[in-house]
């Protein structure tokens, strides 16, 4: 946060890139929310970071894991971060819920958050209808 106060440049530390850059930007947006009058363009630039990851990782442990992240959260609904995610998730649903991979598991986390799994409904709902 420091960096951006300083720089207003996003970027992802070098230890959280392998695995864990979509937890990261959440963990930036919910810290974000925090000063949500000084920094909504912070929340947004990770935001976009999360969304450029999500784009290449979408079968992966990392997204199951950031999906669970973000609504641990109990981010507002209409939340940018919560909609981005969603739309991939929904993009990407026909395969995600049939993946049995234990490593990904994203079906297991979306039946553990009913909140998720109703969203989730909704967004193919929408995604199929419009």
């Amino acid at each position: 946060m420091l960096e951006y106060l300083y720089t207003h440049h996003f970027n992802v530390p070098k230890a959280a890139q392998k695995d864990t850059t979509l937890p990261f930007c959440v963990l930036v947006c919910k810290l974000a929310d925090k000063y949500k009058y000084l920094l909504p363009a912070l929340r947004e630039a990770s935001r976009c970071k999360f969304e450029e990851r999500a784009q290449t990782v979408w079968q992966t442990k990392e997204f199951a894991t950031a999906m669970s992240d973000i609504y641990a959260a109990e981010l507002p609904i209409g939340d940018t971060l919560l909609a981005t995610a969603l739309n991939i998730a929904a993009k990407h649903a026909k395969v995600l819920l049939r993946d049995k991979d234990p490593c990904v598991d994203f079906d297991s986390a979306s039946r553990a958050t009913p909140s998720f799994g109703t969203d989730l409904a909704a967004a193919l709902t929408k995604t199929t209808v419009g």
